[in-house]
């Protein structure tokens, strides 16, 4: 059998298409989620479902020789708007959070941003790609407005960006 692998945000979307991507190629893989139950297929294709894992991964795992690389997508046809919608939906009229969130929503149902998106199919080979490759980058950025954004995070700074990410909310 091939190296071990993780896989992170398994339950749908990219990270699902990365786990059997790479458990097709051979290798076992941990697929780690919040939905467990979403999970429970992946168990047929031969993936160990498995709790959430933290950002601070690379350094903790640096001095065993375990290389965490993180994919940075930009925007992504998943059921990320749905879930998120669904979960934040509550807070639309009734709190302090809803007048915040109404350009969510609107952003939500924009079909056009969504129709822009990136393929999870698509993003899941980058994924594969960082997790197999001999001297992976220390970062992947791709995906529909994910080089922009880090573009305009790294060269404008982060007040900027937030600005822009208030304005896109209005």
């Amino acid at each position: 059998m091939g190296k071990v692998r993780l896989a992170t945000r398994t339950s749908s979307g990219i990270g699902r298409e990365v786990a059997i991507l790479l458990a097709g190629a051979g290798n076992r893989v941990y697929a780690g989620a919040r939905r467990m139950e979403r999970m429970r297929d992946l168990a047929e294709r031969g993936i160990t479902p498995i709790e959430g894992w933290s950002d601070c991964l690379r350094l903790e795992t640096a001095p065993f020789n375990i290389q965490v690389v993180p994919v940075e997508p930009g925007a992504i046809r998943t059921e990320f708007g749905e879930v998120m919608g669904e979960r934040l939906g509550k807070h639309r009229d009734d709190d302090a959070y809803g007048p915040g969130l109404a350009g969510f929503f609107r952003m939500l149902d924009d079909s056009r941003l969504f129709e822009r998106g990136t393929d999870p199919k698509d993003l899941a080979k980058v994924f594969v790609k960082a997790a197999t490759t001999a001297r992976p980058r220390r970062r992947y950025v791709s995906g529909a407005m994910a080089r922009p954004a880090l573009f305009i995070r790294k060269w404008l700074g982060d007040g900027v960006y937030e600005a822009l990410l208030r304005r896109a909310f209005r």
